[in-house]
């Protein structure tokens, strides 16, 4: 069942332990036992330097306001995506940098690429590992980190220009603001369920809190993404700006969400037609028995 409300880290779990045991095959007698340090495709060579200490982010900029300003940018691809490695080096980044730090008053997550936020979780990650139950520890490790993030404190803020997809959006969703562009690049959505699987990091619990189940659903078990103005619609993000606001509007929500004069997101009012079909037996009957048969026939019985 998809839950709804702050992700516990077992309702986290349970998605990803479904999701990895049923693609489990034999181990591997080759295979790393932490899959997040598995041997990647060739990269660029990385050296940090004063100038540049992580290879998938930028230096953390803090702002006269006290925002802390963290842009991916992975230098081996057009697009961000969300790699091990990438994992790996934004929990030492937040740990550095930015957790214990009481002068950051407010984070900002965006993207140094005008190709887009993050792409999604990086596939070829995931197929290097023959023994998908060992992906559990992986996502797990995730589930930590974002917890970390959010036991901060302070207010987190997603700037989102181009595709936010997959665990992309998941991100930005255990952000307590989001805001994309109105550029015709910007689209969000959770296609994993064309491969088979449900979101991984969060997105089970996070999507249907901020917009209704039957709207994550629809999201969720078809693959399908949303742009800017439907998200804006539906609850998914707060606010739409032009590609050039979009820094400068995060900044300040940042610093506004910090002061407390602009409020976090809430989830959006039902319609009374909702309300029957989302929170009456009658109506979650009905409701639920469509669900298994839409999980049965997308993700080929994995969950």
């Amino acid at each position: 069942q998809i839950q709804t409300g702050t992700p516990s880290r077992s309702a986290f779990l349970s998605t990803a332990a479904a999701a990895a045991a049923s693609e489990a095959a034999p181990k591997a007698t080759h295979q790393p036992k932490d899959p997040s340090k598995a041997p990647a495709s060739p990269e660029t060579p990385f050296a940090p330097t004063p100038d540049r200490k992580y290879k998938y982010f930028q230096n953390v900029e803090i702002t006269p306001g006290g925002v802390a300003i963290v842009r991916f940018d992975n230098p081996d691809k057009k697009v961000n995506t969300l790699s091990f490695a990438l994992m790996h080096e934004a929990q030492s980044l937040w740990n550095d940098d930015i957790h214990s730090d009481h002068s950051i008053k407010s984070v900002v997550f965006t993207s140094a690429k005008e190709s887009g936020f993050i792409a999604g979780a990086d596939i070829f990650d995931i197929q290097r590992v023959q023994d998908k139950s060992q992906l559990v520890p992986v996502i797990e490790q995730a589930l930590n980190f974002f917890l970390r993030m959010k036991s901060k404190g302070v207010p987190l803020v997603a700037a989102i220009h181009g595709p936010a997809l997959g665990g992309g959006l998941e991100w930005a969703m255990w952000c307590d603001y989001r805001i994309c562009t109105d550029s015709p690049s910007t689209k969000m959505g959770l296609p994993e369920v064309k491969l088979g699987l449900l979101p991984g990091f969060g997105g089970t619990q996070n999507l249907p809190a901020l917009v209704g189940v039957q709207a994550g659903l629809d999201m969720m078990l078809t693959g399908k993404d949303v742009r800017a103005d439907k998200a804006k619609k539906m609850g998914l993000v707060d606010l739409v700006v032009a590609p050039q606001s979009l820094e400068k509007v995060a900044i300040e929500t940042a610093e506004g969400l910090a002061a407390g004069t602009v409020k976090k997101s809430r989830p959006k009012k039902k319609s009374l037609v909702n309300r029957i079909i989302e929170d009456t037996p009658p109506g979650q009957y009905v409701m639920w028995n469509k669900v298994k048969q839409m999980v049965d026939k997308n993700s080929g019985g994995h969950y």
